[in-house]
């Protein structure tokens, strides 16, 4: 008989040439799972792979490549996740859209007989009784470093705010351009080209992101609304920041000159954002670099004046002439907007501009006339309640040689120089988040008489108005 501790031996032996037992493995209850998978993170073994089975447990031919090829393209696609979290998010939720109309009612005590264009100087609510600005379509869409804005207004004031851009068909074109913002610095630099609104001033064409309904005077004659080109913002200190723009020059899509307009804006503000400042100055050429001369029958054209001499029994004609001089002269443009938010229902503005240019009188002599404006805006507004703001704003101009005024027609341009004073109070209205009332009662003074009355045109000194606005949107 074998003995106890023979016996043991022999078990022993028998066990080794089996090989070791495997292992069983038991998944973790929801209670064990590591920190990583509780915090989100993906769940990733790293333990080796498990050995392919042998015998008849063998895979069918090619299966192993294959899922061996899954398994990397899905370890590929996780880390690409795992570096670019935008990558495996929809296209659709990069996506911001804006839909709005506005339109409004307008009585001017006055009482002109030709509503269209009744309200001198008001910009977007120009005619009395009712009327439509325009139905805006804003969107934009940014994924990773690359973005893009186009904005489209559809309605009459398109034309009065795009001007030039009417004659190229791109009236509707509020904005449209292009961004880049590098990753690595963290959204501090963007880089933007195309058509985009002005840096300067302290109203915005859009009157439910203003303080008061009807556009004032500083921002309708002498700032300008939008420009094309290149536009470069940095910003090294949440306090900090500054913009440089490289464009065509003013409310130009298409430029009218070979010259180009450059300007800088640096913008300071609190570290608690109750205060902001920023100091603008924008210069370029902004005189036509070609002149038509029309002589009327029987005058001629004048090669020595660039004049129309008589000439009986001459058909007339035009003439088109070059100024070389365009490019040369430059116009200097210089905006102040001082923001302050004292309190959480309070938000106080002041907006400054002087503009210096040189007008081109004769192209063949090169007579020049200096002209000058200046202007100053103050404003604030007081949130009374939740869905209820009261806003005041003040404001003078004087357009020293009466040059951007001229467009109002009429006397004024009998008058050396036009001074422009207005005071608009408005009552804001919010009662739902896609629905804005804003009432505006204005007065409009000048020293000349630019404003409507009766069967005449512009026959008195003052304007009053009341303006009912209303604005539906997307919340």
């Amino acid at each position: 008989m074998m003995s106890a501790a023979t016996r043991v031996l022999i078990l022993a032996a028998s066990l080794a040439a089996q090989g070791p037992a495997a292992p069983t493995v038991r998944a973790p209850p929801a209670s064990e799972a590591s920190p990583a998978a509780i915090a989100g993170a993906p769940a990733r073994p790293e333990s080796p792979p498990t050995p392919a089975p042998q015998g008849d447990e063998a895979p069918r031919a090619g299966a192993g490549a294959e899922e061996s090829t899954e398994r990397a393209e899905a370890d590929e696609a996780d880390e690409a996740d795992a570096e670019d979290p935008e990558a495996a998010r929809a296209w659709y939720r990069d996506v911001h859209l804006l839909l709005f109309a506005d339109a409004f009612g307008s009585v001017n005590y006055n009482f002109p007989t030709r509503p269209v264009g009744a309200n001198v100087a008001h910009g977007n609510s120009w005619s009395t009784g009712f009327g439509f600005v325009w139905a805006g379509l804003d969107l934009q869409y940014a994924r990773g470093p690359v973005g893009g804005t186009i904005g489209l207004r559809f309605g009459p004031a398109s034309e009065l705010y795009n001007g030039a851009d009417t004659d190229y068909g791109l009236q509707y074109i509020k904005q449209a351009y292009a961004s880049f913002a590098p990753r690595k610095l963290d959204g501090a630099l963007t880089v933007d080209f195309g058509k985009f609104d002005t840096l300067y001033g302290a109203e915005v064409a859009d009157s439910f992101l203003n303080l008061n309904y009807t556009r004032g005077v500083l921002v309708w004659i002498e700032q300008p609304f939008f420009h094309t080109g290149l536009r470069v913002r940095y910003a090294p200190a949440d306090w900090f920041a500054f913009t440089l723009i490289a464009v065509n020059g003013w409310n130009r899509t298409l430029e009218n000159n070979r010259g180009k307009t450059f300007g800088i804006q640096p913008a300071f503000s609190s570290a608690d954002g109750r205060f902001s400042l920023a100091l603008g100055y924008l210069t370029g050429p902004e005189n036509d670099e070609t002149v038509t001369i029309a002589c009327a029958d029987d005058t001629a054209f004048s090669e020595l004046d660039a004049s129309c001499v008589d000439a009986p029994g001459t058909p007339g004609a035009e003439h088109e002439l070059d100024r070389p001089l365009a490019n040369s002269i430059w116009r200097h443009f210089v905006d102040l907007v001082l923001t302050a938010r004292p309190g959480e229902r309070w938000t106080i503005v002041l907006n400054a501009d002087y503009t210096h240019d040189q007008l081109i009188l004769n192209p063949v002599t090169g007579a020049l006339a200096p002209v000058q404006m200046y202007g100053i805006m103050a404003g604030a507004q007081l949130r009374v309640a939740p869905r209820w703001a009261v806003a005041a704003r003040g404001e003078f101009v004087h357009d020293i040689n009466n040059t951007w005024t001229a467009y109002l027609q009429g006397p004024a341009q009998d008058f050396d120089e036009i001074m422009l004073g207005t005071g608009t109070i408005t009552l804001r209205y919010e009662p739902f988040p896609s629905l804005i009332l804003m009432l505006d009662n204005r007065l409009d003074g000048a020293n000349a008489p630019l404003f409507n009355h009766d069967l005449e045109v512009h026959v008195r000194n003052t304007q009053f108005t009341t303006t009912l606005g209303v604005i539906v949107k997307t919340p």
